[in-house]
């Protein structure tokens, strides 16, 4: 992972598709409210995991709320009972 800091160079689209993933949307929603198709989705996707030299999706938003690149996550909650 980059350093604290780093400039991601992050397009608008990648920046709201890191926003909206942090918010708790899934894929096809993503898809949905920019109106985008999966494959489009996807390179951007690829390209967010590249840039912050990561493996995952997941570690991309998490380096994303570190360096305060979202404004908010969504934290989903498990019913135990």
């Amino acid at each position: 992972m980059k350093s604290n800091n780093t400039n991601y160079h992050l397009t608008r689209k990648e920046q709201r598709i890191l926003q909206l993933l942090a918010d708790g949307n899934n894929f096809d929603s993503i898809c949905d409210h920019l109106m985008i198709n999966d494959k489009t989705l996807h390179i951007h996707l690829k390209r967010l995991v590249v840039k912050f030299e990561v493996k995952t999706v997941s570690e991309a938003v998490v380096v994303g709320v570190r360096e305060k690149l979202v404004t908010s996550i969504f934290i989903a909650s498990c019913d135990s009972g």
